[in-house]
């Protein structure tokens, strides 16, 4: 089973927001997060603490990440940030390595995520292999082999770097999984035909996820103009303002009627 909340999103229905930090939400796995990185002897128990409580709140990982990540791969992921933190610091240099953890059901995914312009050729690159390994945009035709997967993305708000002057190095976190449909017998799947109703439709996971949210609403809307469609073109966008100027952006679109590198 997997873990279900809601996560970096806008809700329909009144929700509680709490206030303590990330560590202190998720406190025995920051504990043991701590203890397996002291375990290593590669680092000093004042960088441990002064690195995880940097890591689990003034980053701005998105909490989906702290919610269904084993303290396992956070120890690992927070070693290989504190390392290239280190590198910087001795050489100047700004190399992240980009992050794997790959099972049959899950993948996760971590990479540097720059927000200059001059450097957004280093993030296509990650996405590129993302997309040609799993969800077959690369050319590759994987479609009946296997169930497709369901990818969420999050950057980080805050740099990995201290150096005020590399503030846009951000953090990028891939979470892949199988998408699990609603199960039906023969007989409701034939009432089900043309049916666009997103709950119906969509990964359970994913629908319980977004309950009560805005996206339930977005995706909905945008789903049903897809659908009914007359006009052949298969694609709709969704724009919404959000604070200090910025905007939600939603694509629904026909897979077959996209070229192969629709994403990149």
């Amino acid at each position: 089973k997997r873990v279900v909340g809601h996560f970096g999103d806008s809700f329909t229905e009144p929700q509680e927001t709490p206030n303590e930090g990330m560590h202190q939400r998720y406190g025995q796995q920051f504990d043991k997060v701590k203890r397996i990185l002291a375990s290593t002897n590669m680092f000093s128990h004042a960088l441990i603490e002064e690195e995880c409580l940097e890591y689990y709140n003034n980053l701005g990982l998105n909490e989906y990440y702290f919610q269904t990540t084993a303290p396992e791969m956070i120890a690992k992921n927070l070693q290989s940030v504190i390392a290239a933190k280190i590198l910087n610091r001795a050489s100047d240099n700004d190399l992240f390595p980009v992050i794997q953890q790959e099972t049959d059901t899950e993948v996760f995914w971590m990479a540097r995520s720059s927000l200059l312009n001059r450097k957004q050729s280093q993030n296509y690159q990650v996405e590129r292999m993302l997309e040609q390994k799993y969800l077959n945009l690369g050319g590759v035709d994987v479609a009946g082999k296997v169930k497709p997967w369901r990818l969420q993305c999050y950057r980080s708000t805050g740099s990995i770097y201290d150096d005020p002057e590399k503030y846009s190095e951000r953090l990028r976190t891939y979470f892949l999984q199988r998408i699990e449909y609603p199960e039906y017998t023969p007989e409701e799947l034939q009432g089900l035909e043309n049916n666009s109703e997103l709950k119906r439709i969509t990964d359970v996971y994913f629908y319980a996820n977004k309950k009560g949210t805005a996206t339930e609403e977005i995706f909905q809307n945008l789903v049903n103009r897809v659908v009914n469609d007359p006009s052949g073109l298969g694609i709709f966008i969704n724009v919404e303002p959000r604070e200090d100027g910025y905007f939600r952006l939603d694509i629904a679109f026909r897979r077959h009627h996209m070229v192969a590198d629709f994403f990149s």
